[in-house]
């Protein structure tokens, strides 16, 4: 990885929650710290989705040379640094490249699912607009039908990509879990040793990326 593919301020999740926005520095005079994870960011998921296992996390930076930029008033300053590999861990870059490409594969596919997601909720809200605008035209009721219909077709695809009756993680218990949580339990099952993914994890992965394939083929339609 090039030194100047990872800005410092897009790889440290707010307050360490996975997934959130960057980690701004203060603009007061002083020192300040600013703690990097070594994570690449996440992709914008969908507010209200609930994890039966626990969010996803970006992949983590390879071991190599990065720059460090600080943009302030207009001027750029940067600073050279390196990411060493815990001499602890017996693991050669091959292995460990393998697991950051499965990781972004799986980060990439996520952000694809809500993306979906968000695009299905915003229509649905358009049509709710619609429906109650037009509520007295003379051809209301045929309109809010026909929206109808599409929002029971986008209903199918989204119930694929989240469990939409979740609320709480207890609820995952009651209901199927679908693509959303599913791939981020390979995220983190990938992510949990210093090596590279399984077989199995590359299978899974495979699975559940045609799987939602199908289901963003219905949203297209």
């Amino acid at each position: 990885i090039s030194s100047e593919e990872l800005a410092l301020q897009q790889a440290q999740q707010a307050g360490g929650r996975r997934g959130g926005p960057p980690t701004l520095l203060p603009t007061a005079a002083g020192m300040h710290r600013f703690g990097w994870n070594f994570r690449y960011e996440m992709p914008e998921f969908v507010s209200t989705v609930i994890w039966d296992n626990g969010a996803p996390r970006g992949p983590i930076a390879m071991p190599g040379k990065y720059t460090a930029r600080l943009n302030v008033a207009g001027k750029s300053y940067t600073a050279p640094f390196d990411v060493k590999l815990d001499p602890r861990v017996k693991v050669t870059s091959a292995e460990l490249q393998k697991q950051f490409d499965l990781n972004a594969q799986i980060r990439d596919l996520l952000g694809e699912i809500h993306g979906q997601v968000s695009e299905i909720r915003s229509v649905r809200e358009q049509f709710q607009l619609i429906k109650k605008r037009l509520a007295k035209h003379p051809k209301g009721k045929e309109i809010a039908a026909s929206a109808d219909a599409i929002d029971k077709k986008m209903l199918a695809a989204e119930e694929q990509f989240i469990e939409v009756k979740a609320k709480t993680n207890q609820d995952m218990c009651n209901y199927p879990t679908m693509l959303s949580s599913k791939i981020a339990w390979l995220d983190n099952v990938v992510d949990s040793a210093d090596t590279a993914p399984t077989k199995q994890s590359y299978e899974f992965y495979e699975e559940m990326r045609k799987w939602a394939q199908r289901e963003m083929a219905k949203w297209k339609d």
